[in-house]
């Protein structure tokens, strides 16, 4: 009896733990399959934000050689208290795009670029989110690379890691539509497959639902934390431990 009420406890902890591990707030929802922008069967959805002291923003250097500004740009933090909803047009055109500031550039099908300094091999990615499904709407833009400013890119890059959280805490009291999403959550991250000084990012649809992305800012990103899977893996394995110990006492 004591067996199973243990090995109950024990199942019961690691729901918690899975839960957790692909969602942060309560009554939030999201979908995650092949019908959301960015979806990568192999990429690691983590509860919670991404370390900002790891993130260095790039400087958003506007649509072409010709046109240094984005198509349209605006604030989704100070002006609407981070709540998914946005005003505009708010700030500049050229430096709405160049920090973790709730300033964004508006970006379509024709695209933005943004130097990040240097050569890098990881990037992180952060939209404000206007409007549902809230996980595709925080993944709507294509990412590709290259050393050549203007030139030709990488083949389109697929996201690495899903931040639910994006990169600032929740604040509950900041959702005023209650609906368990802010404009600041959800970041990406993509590992570029090599050192590119120059990303472009394009409007994950031409036409379709995701066609306008609200871009915060483009980062390096100079260390990747660990899979939140990997500790929950890790902390399986040790419940299971203890319960084989305790077989043998």
């Amino acid at each position: 009896m004591n067996k199973l009420i243990i090995i109950s406890a024990v199942c019961a902890v690691l729901a918690v733990l899975a839960t957790n591990a692909f969602g942060y707030i309560p009554g939030a929802s999201y979908i995650w399959d092949a019908s959301q922008p960015g979806y990568n069967a192999s990429a690691m959805l983590h509860s919670g934000t991404i370390n900002t002291s790891l993130l260095t923003p790039g400087d958003f250097l506007g649509i072409n050689a010709g046109i240094p500004n984005a198509g349209f740009w605006g604030d989704s933090g100070t002006s609407v208290n981070w709540d998914d909803a946005w005003v505009g047009p708010v700030g500049n055109g050229n430096t709405n795009g160049d920090n973790l500031d709730g300033l964004w550039v508006q970006i379509y099908s024709d695209g933005g670029w943004w130097d990040m300094g240097s050569p890098v091999s990881y990037i992180s990615v952060s939209t404000s989110q206007d409007h549902g499904p809230y996980l595709g709407e925080g993944l709507e833009t294509r990412v590709y690379a290259t050393n050549t400013l203007w030139g030709a890119t990488t083949g389109q890059i697929l996201v690495n890691d899903v931040y639910l959280d994006g990169w600032r805490p929740h604040n509950v009291s900041e959702d005023q539509n209650g609906n368990g999403w802010l404009s600041d959550d959800i970041t990406g991250v993509y590992n570029l497959g090599g050192s590119y000084r120059y990303i472009k990012l394009v409007a994950w649809d031409v036409y379709g639902s995701y066609n306008e992305p609200e871009v915060d800012a483009v980062c390096s990103v100079s260390v990747i934390p660990a899979p939140g899977a990997i500790a929950l893996g890790g902390i399986g394995t040790a419940l299971v431990g203890w319960l084989r110990r305790r077989r043998t006492l």
